[in-house]
């Protein structure tokens, strides 16, 4: 191997972890929810209130994956914090959706397991949570595609969606691991899994960006 590949490996390899970084430092007071906080009802509004800039961050990483494929050499910290701002409304509003059907769900499913003739709702609730982190899944890599609004994007998102159900079913569950391993091993899920799994996930949608131009 090339010396100039290696260098190109290696330069890889360093914007990623800056990547890392930058979520890292945009996403602390989650982080430390999650490892300091039991994950109980009453803890709900401050999950809802440090996640935040939780959603920012993901769209900021797609953003910089995106224009490092482009011109293989980016700023990152710049690249990252100038469209954390941009994108920051949109999704905002996005992720505290998201947030609201995960938190719902998981009230509504332990109170559900406890009521015999209500357990049957239980697979559906898990249905609405994995299909709402599937339509996210897909709005993370539509956004700067389309550049439509909330509205549209979602739509464009289900559409998707349903359109491939296969791909779309994989970006769901990438996003599902990241968001396992950020409450489960916060170090390892803040510092280590989002830019790997988002590039995987960047990867996996290609032929949804396709089949949207089509």
């Amino acid at each position: 191997m090339s010396q100039s590949k290696v260098a190109l490996i290696v330069e890889k390899i360093y914007q990623l972890l800056m990547i890392n970084v930058c979520f890292f430092i945009t996403t602390l007071p989650l982080m430390m929810a999650f490892i300091m906080l039991k994950p109980e009802i009453f803890t709900i509004p401050i999950y809802f209130i440090v996640g935040i800039p939780l959603g920012p961050s993901l769209f900021s990483i797609v953003y910089c994956l995106n224009k490092i494929s482009a011109e293989h050499e980016i700023q990152v910290f710049k690249a990252f914090f100038s469209y954390w701002k941009r994108v920051f409304k949109l999704s905002l509003i996005l992720t505290m959706f998201l947030m609201m059907v995960i938190s719902v769900g998981i009230v509504d499913l332990q109170f559900f397991s406890t009521i015999s003739f209500l357990q049957w709702l239980n697979p559906v609730i898990i249905l609405l949570i994995s299909l709402s982190i599937i339509i996210y899944s897909n709005a993370l890599f539509l956004h700067q595609k389309e550049k439509s609004s909330v509205k549209e994007l979602i739509k464009i998102s289900i559409y998707v969606t349903f359109k491939n159900s296969i791909i779309s079913f994989v970006n769901g569950l990438l996003l599902t691991v990241l968001i396992l391993g950020m409450i489960i091993k916060p170090a390892f899920g803040f510092l280590i899994l989002p830019s790997l799994l988002i590039a995987v996930l960047l990867w996996n949608s290609q032929k949804l960006v396709e089949i949207n131009n089509k």
